[in-house]
């Protein structure tokens, strides 16, 4: 080799540039049924629980970003959060995010927050910026992980909104303690 002859990066083995393709192979190789949408990124439904009443989520994989190198994982509980949710709804969120390092959870509201029949939804996401490639292996990872946790979360919110009820009633029963207007359960 002269010394004029460009350096060759060393070859990483299976690291390849991210893109839609690798969600393809994961939800493939899962033998996983789903829709693309009109970019080409991934949708389908997934039962938390396999009760009659339990929630489905809405799961939708792509990816997104100037160069589409960011993968994002999107699971959005199909069940509308009434007003009077909304606050101990926020609450587990922030108690999840705090423990947890993802997905993060938040409660979306469409539409116009103020109306009386705004309702609002909870999404649990992750974003992974995957622009310097990435193996199959990990994507296939963090795909599995952020939707096992996102179950997780369901299966764990119920419990932590009925304390946060029960915290605000009491809270609210109690004259002596000053909640901020925007806590009340009313």
């Amino acid at each position: 080799m002269s010394t004029t002859d460009p350096v060759k990066p060393p070859k990483r083995m299976g690291i390849r540039p991210f893109d839609r393709d690798m969600i393809k192979e994961h939800l493939d190789t899962r033998e996983m049924s789903y829709d693309t949408d009109d970019d080409g990124d991934f949708q389908f439904g997934l039962k938390v629980s396999e009760d009659e009443d339990g929630i489905t989520l809405a799961i939708f994989l792509g990816a997104e970003g100037t160069n589409g190198d960011i993968c994002v994982v999107r699971a959005i509980g199909m069940a509308a959060i009434p007003r009077e949710m909304w606050m101990p709804v926020m609450s587990a969120c922030n108690q999840w995010n705090l423990e947890r390092r993802y997905p993060k959870a938040y409660l979306a509201v469409g539409g116009d927050p103020s109306s009386p029949e705004a309702q609002g939804e909870v999404h649990l996401e992750s974003q992974f910026p995957l622009g310097a490639g990435v193996t199959q292996p990990l994507v296939d990872d963090l795909i599995s992980e952020t939707l096992s946790s996102a179950l997780a979360f369901w299966q764990w919110m119920p419990g932590w909104v009925a304390q946060a009820q029960e915290v605000t009633a009491a809270a609210e029963a109690d004259s002596t303690i000053q909640l901020p207007p925007d806590i009340s359960m009313n």
